[in-house]
């Protein structure tokens, strides 16, 4: 049968049921994520609330003590915004065209990528001057009676500088894009999860328990 779009606005009742586990129920901290600052997420200083109490809790340390979820990281959030996308897909050429879910998915997180390619390229330049910057200290210990000692400080300090700019670069480009694969999963399967409670007696009679079961 032809692909029906999910409509956006009963993700929220087909997932209502999640906002009465005790774990929704309960209050938590709000994200430190959200209001933390550049120095604190290249550095990752905004888990070290989070990492004190596990140390502090140990083994009693449950899933209560972990803050709250982020509004745009929530499964009905990330749903709403994929079904948006795939209803904008469908109707493409007043529906009669071919359909790409890939499309859907470029359309749900693809400026969050190309938002996160200036880190990528700063620190792939970054790591190229560390390479030029290598063969510094090597031809001024060669040549150290005709060049000043203070061009070796100089290689030496761009040496660090370039090795913590890559570690910050790096780190971060892989969190930020680890974290948008994780948004874009958590949206296919909801997606997925919704669409399986809208399914009639007869399509599920006509399904295989296997089938279900690899969904």
């Amino acid at each position: 049968p032809p692909a029906q779009p999910l409509p956006a606005a009963g993700l929220e009742a087909a997932l209502s049921r999640n906002n009465e586990s005790p774990l929704h129920q309960a209050s938590r901290q709000p994200n430190p994520f959200n209001t933390a600052g550049p120095v604190s997420l290249v550095t990752f200083s905004w888990l070290n609330s989070i990492m004190a109490l596990g140390a502090t809790r140990g083994r009693t340390f449950s899933e209560l003590d972990l803050p709250d979820l982020s509004d745009g990281d929530r499964c009905a959030c990330l749903a709403n915004k994929l079904a948006v996308a795939w209803e904008t897909e469908l109707k493409k050429e007043g529906g009669a065209g071919k359909h790409a879910f890939m499309r859907a998915l470029v359309r749900f997180s693809g400026w969050e990528y190309l938002s996160y390619a200036p880190i990528y390229l700063l620190g792939a330049t970054v790591r190229l001057l560390q390479v030029l910057c290598r063969g510094g200290p090597v031809d001024h210990i060669q040549h150290s009676e005709s060049s000043a000692q203070s061009e070796g400080y100089l290689y030496a300090a761009g040496l660090v500088v370039c090795g913590l700019t890559y570690t910050c670069c790096h780190g971060m480009y892989f969190f930020l894009s680890w974290r948008e694969g994780l948004r874009m999963r958590i949206a296919v399967l909801t997606l997925m999860h919704a669409k399986g409670l809208r399914l009639s007696i007869p399509a599920l009679h006509k399904t295989t328990l296997g089938h279900i079961t690899n969904i």
